[in-house]
């Protein structure tokens, strides 16, 4: 293989355009490469061709193309498609001609049983500025109902036209294809690429013994690379359930395993050279399934780019192309062949150091680093830096990392770390730098830098110059206003979720200048820009349940904001608050962002009216009913605000269907709030209904009087605000009615239907609901209060210890881990039957009668046999 294939770099793109796409499996996922990539699957029954359209960040020459098929979600054919822009004539993105590479076809899979992904790596040599990909009819099996097609993850090699007429020798890289991605955490593949670098320059220096130590960590790293990548998955789950002594343990074990087969003496820190924009591709890395080589037509090499001028020491800006394409420049800097410990510490810190700081030390700490070196060597274990004290930590002995994050996490930075100046801008790497590459084009690597800093500071500071360069562009590309919005409402995608909060508070308030700016209108939320959007609001949905007051504002007046954009419009906003799309499953049930989305519901509902096309009825009601039967109080009464708006503005004759199926109970609460609440003035709302409901109320408060002529005097009592009553005797009669209502209701448990005089005490029924009550049970696992009959979806899902459960595929109960195995190959549960036809109890594991009637049989007639709280 030639030495130009050898170097052949990693190429940069962007998502053009793409026929359709699943909710869940975005084709933004193709950007982000990882093992935790769920990539792109096109809509359920879509019409094929299904096509999408890459845009590289400059003029290349594409000599690879990788794609990682799902593993049942097959496409039978994949055709390849480039556009090369001529430079003699005028550029218009609406007049694409494009050429025909050829195709390559992909394996149905029955041979594996559809459980391993095939990957096809396929040559071509032509220049392009845009590829198209048209995937054709899936191959047809038993698990793709949908007729869908996915492909996981899709690479791109070659050479950079711009570079190569620069002379720009490309920057070697390792482990960037897509079996390798997709294996290893990005940690462990910066950690291999280091080393991979150390051991050339070994080389290079003819130290072998060096090198022969080098190779030996690369083959041990790789041996357990599949083992960091469990736990750094395990170690994920464990944060999201807010279980840190084991996040804590794994991550001790991570650390261990690191640093048992590659010593953090061993790992040189990297060289500005690393840092290049165009990501290098190692050919000789496994290439399985390889397709025949597509033989291109010879079409001249047209393009021609301006002059490029070294930048200075501190400048990370380029020159735009005549395409408005930024090119990245590398910085020239001799290699250093040994780091001195000084440099070591501060490459692992979080705390940044000015670079002419860690020159002064070399020479002073030179010898002392050699000598530390080779007993290093000679032990096979390496030094413990992190022990080591920074000069800027001096005064903070005792404060470890994770208590800084704390501070910032409260939205506040520590006084001292607040004293110091921001600093320099370090070079993006690793994942920080995928995730910034569709950006730069628009704003500007410098941009770029701030904001995927590992500074806190710097990435607000970024934020807020954006901010203002989104309303006014000098700065950064501003010709193009939908390639404007896309970048900037990317950037806000990647830094919503902060976990400092000013850094989060920044990011909204970007988001808020561009929906308002004039020079970022856009036509389409399509492809990249619709994935971002959602991302946004699912983002914003989850920082409105923030424990930060001014956090939780910053996200409802964004929600509005994006909401106010002519081509996302209020009625998206409404929709996705409604179901909860691209909001986390935890989140869905979580008690603070249900409130949090039923009240940012009944503002828009005030706002915009609700039943009209801004705020749509349907979505707002399902919701809403559906949160009245929750076991939360705070929820319960969010929900009845937000059905009591609904009721003032279109009547109780259209939201009548939507709180037919309510139990007694809660309609009778509901009741008593629009009574207390003098609406129902909708032009929907029926002078019959009206009538109707008049003479049920006189009725009722004629029982009332018979029993107040029994008991003490009651004229002391305020009669509603809203009364309006044509006398002040009627009022009193409606209010004591009103009131005698609620108390007989609150006498009745919600869940059981028990009627017991202390629950008008809230302490009494608590008790019964915590103590007594057969509908619900202690969760022994988090010591939450749940229905008996979501406790398997409890178990699963909601439980702190959530992760120490699977389903069983036959009978769909949740079983303990530890008793998986057994209890799938012994086969002696009851066969999973649907909920129409009966319920499964989880505690005796019997199957009962469907429906909740059902429930409250089994439970509090009968009495369940396992159940400590049955009285049957």
């Amino acid at each position: 293989m030639s030495k130009q294939q050898q170097n052949m770099q990693k190429l940069a793109y962007k998502i053009k355009s793409c026929s359709s796409e699943e909710q869940t499996h975005r084709v933004s996922e193709l950007l982000m490469q990882s093992p935790q990539s769920k990539g792109w699957q096109s809509s359920r029954f879509c019409d094929y061709p299904q096509e999408i359209v890459l845009q590289f960040h400059s003029p290349v020459r594409v000599r690879q193309i990788q794609f990682l098929s799902h593993q049942y979600k097959i496409a039978s054919r994949i055709e390849i498609f480039v556009y090369m822009p001529d430079q003699n004539t005028p550029f218009i993105n609406t007049e694409f001609k494009y050429k025909k590479l050829g195709y390559l076809s992909l394996d149905s899979n029955e041979k594996t049983g559809f459980k391993s992904r095939e990957l096809k790596s396929v040559y071509v040599d032509s220049p392009a500025l845009y590829l198209k990909l048209s995937f054709h009819k899936n191959h047809n099996n038993k698990y793709n109902t949908f007729n869908q097609i996915g492909v996981i993850a899709l690479s791109c090699f070659g050479d950079d036209l711009t570079n190569m007429k620069q002379n720009i020798e490309p920057v070697k890289e390792f482990y960037n294809q897509i079996q390798y991605q997709t294996q290893f955490d990005h940690v462990t593949l910066d950690r291999l690429r280091t080393l991979e670098m150390a051991k050339e320059r070994a080389v290079k220096n003819d130290d072998f013994d060096e090198a022969q130590r080098l190779k030996e960590a690369i083959d041990k790293l790789k041996a357990i690379g599949i083992q960091l990548r469990q736990l750094n998955e395990r170690k994920q789950i464990a944060t999201e359930n807010e279980d840190y002594d084991a996040a804590k343990i794994i991550k001790a074990e991570i650390d261990r395993l690191r640093n048992a087969v590659a010593p953090e003496y061993l790992i040189q820190k990297p060289q500005p050279l690393q840092y290049n924009s165009n990501i290098p591709y190692n050919s000789n890395q496994f290439q399985p399934l390889m397709q025949d080589p597509i033989i291109p037509s010879n079409q001249p090499d047209m393009w021609s780019s301006k002059p490029v001028s070294k930048p200075s020491n501190n400048n990370f800006k380029a020159e735009n192309d005549e395409y408005g394409n930024q090119l990245n420049k590398i910085e020239e800097a001799p290699l250093v062949e040994q780091e001195t410990t000084e440099m070591a510490r501060q490459h692992r810190s979080s705390v940044q150091q000015p670079q002419y700081e860690e020159s002064k030390q070399d020479k002073i700490q030179k010898q002392k680093f050699e000598e530390q070196f080779m007993f290093n060597n000679r032990t096979n274990q390496g030094s413990n830096h992190d022990e080591m004290q920074l000069p800027a930590m001096k005064n903070k002995q005792n404060k470890k990392p994770w208590e800084l994050d704390d501070a910032y996490a409260n939205g506040q930075a520590p006084e001292s770390v607040q004293q110091n100046s921001v600093g320099e801008t370090e070079q993006l790497s690793g994942a920080a730098k995928q995730q910034a590459e569709p950006l730069i084009p628009v704003i500007g690597d410098e941009c770029a830098a701030k904001i995927f800093s590992k500074s806190w500071q710097i990435r607000e500071e970024g934020l807020k110059w954006l901010e203002a360069e989104a309303q006014n562009p000098r700065s950064i590309n501003g010709s193009d206003p939908q390639a404007l919005f896309t970048a900037v409402i990317g950037v806000c995608s990647a830094t919503i979720a902060d976990k400092v909060a000013q850094v989060s508070q920044a990011s909204m308030n970007l988001l808020q200048a561009l929906c308002n700016s004039r020079s970022a209108k856009p036509t389409s939320v399509k492809g990249e820009t619709g994935s971002y959007v959602d991302n946004c609001i699912g983002l914003l949905m989850e920082q409105a349940g923030h424990h930060v007051p001014k956090v939780r504002e910053q996200a409802e007046q964004a929600l509005f904001a994006l909401g106010s954009v002519p081509i996302i419009g209020n009625q998206t906003i409404v929709q996705s608050l409604s179901k909860g799309s691209g909001l986390k499953p935890k989140m869905q049930s979580s008690i603070k962002h249900i409130v949090a989305r039923l009240n940012i519901l009944q503002q828009f509902s005030k706002r915009f009216s609700i039943g009209k096309k801004d705020v749509p009825l349907a979505p707002v009601m399902e919701y809403a009913a559906k949160q009245m039967v929750h076991a939360n109080n705070e929820v319960r009464t969010s929900a009845i605000n937000l059905i009591t708006e609904a009721y003032n503005q279109v009547g109780e004759g259209q939201i009548e269907p939507y709180i037919a199926n309510l139990p007694e109970q809660q309609r009778d609460i509901l009741s008593e709030a629009f009574s207390q609440n003098g609406g129902g003035g909708g032009k929907n709302s029926s002078p019959q209904k009206q009538e109707k409901k008049t003479v049920v109320t006189t009725n009722i408060q004629h029982q009332g009087a018979r029993h107040d002529d029994k008991g003490p005097n009651k004229k002391g009592k305020q009669p509603s605000a809203n009364d309006k009553s044509p006398s002040q005797k009627d009022s009193k009669k409606q209010n004591n009615s009103s009131k005698m209502q609620a108390s007989d209701v609150m006498e009745v448990c919600e869940f059981c239907h028990v009627h017991n005089p202390t629950f008008a005490d809230k302490k009494d029924l608590d008790i019964h609901l915590w103590r007594e009550c057969p509908m619900l049970l202690l969760c022994p696992h988090c010591a939450q209060v749940v229905e008996v009959s979501a406790y398997n979806q409890h178990l699963l899902e909601e439980c702190k210890k959530a992760m120490k459960f699977r389903q069983c595929p036959r009978c769909k109960e949740a079983i303990s881990v530890t008793e998986y195995n057994d209890h799938v190959k012994e086969k002696s549960c009851l066969p999973h039957k649907s909920p129409s036809v009966a319920n499964r109890c989880p505690l005796c594991h019997q199957d009962i009668e469907q429906g909740p009637e059902g429930w409250r049989k089994h439970l509090v007639v009968q009495g369940c046999p396992n159940n400590e709280r049955s009285t049957g």
